[in-house]
């Protein structure tokens, strides 16, 4: 794997993200703790602590390897520096993030930390891409909200998963991985999705389907299950969201807001989006005629308590009608 991932990229990999998604959460892409590569070094105060525990780490380095000459390591990082620096979409100013005899120099092996990360990290399992090739090229429908789901008599089941990407849906129950949701849940998400729009595309990541962005189409179906912090209340229920944020609207406000202003080019309305197949199913389900009335009857008499009593006071006096009529017509007939 390492091995793959150290391969010489054939065109730049690293980009600054477009201002049209950078405006929708400014500080969602800028470094929090420590800069790496050029576009950052020096530029912010609050990464500035963090160059200093730089050099501390590789003085820590040379101590365990008992070296005391890093002459080595500095040529060995020149030798990468033409690579390195093709690696970026905009071009690095000359001796900018340049290793120096200062000690501050980056490393860069993988093409790209988001790469790594996309790919080992936060990319569906073999088996889930196997099956996701025997289904794909579907055409497809968007789904309801899980409030809308609930009243057409689906439920909500929180399973394992081979990964967070392992939803199905069986038997009238959408399965769904648990989600962990805090602080630094929308920053990798965001920056995992504009990764997906700006390199993707052109790579062939995906073997014969270089297309799938399998973590904007997560987002895709989760900013369809989530209208609203009822619909968050019901996975919050069922164990599959587990969140810090505070409240359920939160939750409900940064899901909603991750699509803002995403291009989904080749997965979005195309019959390679990941979900498609889950998607049908869950419509389909929907669709049946027994299942539309009761979710009908749900929405609009048990949405809520009042609703409720209102819906069995009128159910008895029809009932206590009837009763009545069928006593007058006994007692006539009598």
């Amino acid at each position: 794997m390492l091995e793959k991932l150290s391969q010489k990229s054939p065109k730049p990999c690293i980009f600054k993200v477009p201002n049209y998604l950078r405006q929708v959460k400014e500080m969602a892409y800028a470094p929090q703790v420590i800069g790496i590569g050029p576009y950052h070094r020096g530029n912010e105060d609050r990464l500035k602590a963090m160059e200093e525990l730089k050099i501390r780490f590789l003085q820590k380095l040379i101590e365990e390897t008992k070296e005391t000459d890093i002459s080595r390591y500095v040529l060995k990082m020149r030798e990468l520096e033409e690579r390195a620096r093709k690696c970026y979409a905009e071009p690095c100013m000359p001796g900018k993030g340049r290793p120096k005899g200062d000690l501050k120099f980056k490393e860069i092996e993988i093409r790209h930390l988001l790469d790594f990360i996309h790919r080992c990290c936060c990319h569906p399992s073999s088996f889930e891409m196997k099956s996701y090739a025997k289904n794909k090229n579907l055409d497809w429908k968007f789904i309801r909200c899980a409030t809308e789901l609930q009243e057409a008599g689906i439920t909500f089941k929180k399973v394992d998963g081979k990964s967070m990407f392992d939803i199905k849906f069986e038997n009238g129950t959408l399965q769904i991985p648990e989600l962990k949701i805090g602080d630094h849940t929308e920053p990798l998400l965001r920056n995992l999705i504009a990764f997906e729009q700006l390199f993707l595309s052109d790579m062939h990541l995906f073997h014969s389907d270089n297309s799938l962005k399998h973590v904007t189409d997560y987002m895709v179906f989760m900013n369809h299950l989530i209208d609203s912090p009822k619909d968050v209340e019901i996975l919050c229920q069922h164990g599959i969201i587990k969140h810090t944020l505070g409240d359920d609207e939160a939750v409900a406000t940064m899901i909603n807001s991750l699509g803002a202003f995403v291009i989904y080019s080749d997965s979005f309305y195309s019959s390679n989006f990941y979900y498609a197949m889950v998607f049908n199913q869950i419509n389909d389900y929907c669709s049946r005629r027994w299942n539309k009335r009761m979710a009908n009857l749900k929405h609009n008499y048990f949405n809520s308590p009042w609703a409720l009593i209102s819906f069995l006071a009128a159910l008895l006096l029809l009932i206590l009608t009837v009763l009545q009529s069928v006593f007058s017509v006994l007692s006539y007939a009598g």
